[in-house]
């Protein structure tokens, strides 16, 4: 078996997490092989691992209302920026005014919504169509802002990090030689080089409210862009 990089070393040391261990027959036969988990499951798992094994283990979902809503509004805003980043590049995005890029969203996100709806809008989603216009052209302003006072430009979007694809996931081994495999997709990855060394920034979109704190580390929390970088580094 071969060595884990140091910085995967330093993380556990850090975090001091034991490995991943199945202590009864039953789990056994319900995790048993290689588990292949998101970042954000295996941060579910730090969370609560009751939760966890509910959800995972037994297939148990909460109740949930039964409604409609056709502007999926987080799938449809990353779709949004991802199209709008990849037709203008970064510091593209800061050459538009803001009426273009009212125009340019207001594009994207009708063609994207048409796709999933074969009807007519009625008035209400005709409103949160306007409302969604509004939020992407005040998100792609602040891109294009950020973007133009930094070396970083982006380089890939929706990047795949799993088996079978240029970049490996993140693999971690459990004491019985199975393995825990950490796969996902990066919305954004950026890039500059300076001097002959290449640096990578990762980016993922939230359209909730995410905030980082260095400590939750400790606690197998708020790891998802950092194992994704790792995985990243290491190809």
């Amino acid at each position: 078996q071969s060595r884990q990089p140091e910085r995967y070393q330093a993380l556990e040391r850090v975090s001091g997490v034991h490995p991943f261990a199945l202590q009864s027959e039953k789990g056994k036969a319900l995790f048993a092989g290689d588990l292949r988990l998101s970042p954000s499951r295996l941060e579910r798992y730090f969370l609560c691992p009751f939760s966890f094994f509910c959800e995972s283990g037994l297939g148990l979902r909460p109740r949930r209302k039964a409604e409609y809503n056709p502007l999926e509004s987080g799938t449809l805003i990353h779709l949004v920026l991802q199209q709008m980043v990849e037709k203008y590049g970064g510091k593209g995005l800061n050459s538009l005014d803001d009426a273009k890029l009212r125009e340019e969203s207001a594009a994207f996100l009708d063609q994207a919504l048409k796709a999933r709806v074969n009807q007519d809008m009625p008035y209400r989603f005709q409103y949160l169509f306007a409302r969604q216009v509004d939020t992407l052209a005040w998100l792609l302003r602040h891109l294009g802002q950020e973007f133009s006072q930094s070396a970083f430009a982006p380089v890939a979007m929706e990047l795949q990090i799993r088996e079978g694809s240029p970049y490996r996931p993140l693999k971690l081994p459990v004491f019985d030689g199975s393995r825990i495999i950490v796969e996902g997709v990066v919305d954004r990855l950026d890039a500059f080089e300076i001097s002959k060394r290449r640096y990578l920034r990762v980016v993922d979109y939230k359209t909730g409210i995410k905030k980082f704190e260095l400590g939750d580390i400790c606690h197998g929390l708020n790891m998802q862009m950092l194992i994704y970088l790792f995985a990243l580094c290491d190809c």
